[in-house]
């Protein structure tokens, strides 16, 4: 699972020369939180009425050249909670909502599909906000929407520090297991000494992280960025045209 997170292959696609990564990322912000609001807030049956809102991520994936398949493969890896949650569904809530084809379908299984098509639109299109931003430029976006600087730092923190935190524990379960064999170095007292040696490992390694950001201009009140944000006529298009969109969506659904 680890591995498969692989941070530093999503910051490299952040890296990108593209027309959506050349975007403020204030737009591609503000854009995202009206997709999320427009997706969230339909029918908790809606089913095939959700289809026409992937037009919006497919564009992102084509014209930002992002690989489908790795960004699938981190929907999957979240998407177990989202599972989860409405796996439940289908036996509260028995009640036949529609036939196809002489099947009858119950109104559980079809607000369990809406909330996996649900959560796979906005935690999609998440991803593809940070595949084509950068933490970095998401950071500087959200200051310049005036979020407070104490929420912005500790989400940055967040983000960088919880990957520190995983890479040290896998350097020691790989080294446990070259240690060990079959089921020996298994016990709670082997557990507790990786736990401890962890939380020591992960302290000194934050410490030499943030000396490094300190040395690179880091000043614990903003973020600094090698790139300027520039909103331009490019962004209020781009905005204006989406949301139309998003807008025509939403009243397709509702009249639907």
């Amino acid at each position: 699972m680890i591995k498969l997170i692989d941070i530093n292959a999503m910051e490299r696609l952040a890296g990108q020369k593209t027309f959506i990564h050349s975007l403020d990322p204030r737009c591609k912000l503000i854009l995202t939180l009206m997709f999320t609001i427009a997706v969230v807030s339909t029918n908790r049956y809606a089913t095939i009425t959700l289809l026409p809102f992937f037009s919006y991520p497919l564009f992102l994936i084509i014209v930002a050249d992002i690989p489908l398949l790795f960004l699938v493969k981190k929907l999957v890896i979240v998407s177990f909670f989202a599972f989860m949650l409405g796996i439940a569904n289908p036996l509260l809530d028995k009640a036949i909502a529609v036939e196809i084809g002489g099947i009858a379908i119950s109104g559980g299984w079809l607000s369990f599909a809406s909330i996996m098509i649900r959560f796979s639109l906005t935690a999609g299109v998440a991803l593809l906000l940070l595949m084509t931003t950068g933490m970095y430029n998401l950071s500087k976006g959200l200051e310049k929407l005036g979020i407070p600087k104490v929420f912005i730092i500790q989400l940055f923190f967040l983000y960088r520090y919880i990957f520190v935190l995983t890479d040290e524990a896998s350097r020691i379960i790989n080294a446990r297991s070259a240690r060990s064999f079959g089921k020996k170095g298994l016990g709670i007292t082997v557990f507790n000494h990786i736990l401890s040696s962890l939380f020591m490992r992960s302290i000194d390694r934050a410490e030499r992280i943030y000396t490094a950001m300190r040395c690179r201009g880091f000043n614990n009140g903003s973020i600094a960025t090698l790139t300027k944000l520039h909103w331009s006529y490019k962004e209020t298009l781009f905005l204006g045209a989406w949301t139309l969109l998003f807008v025509i969506f939403k009243y397709r659904i509702l009249f639907l």
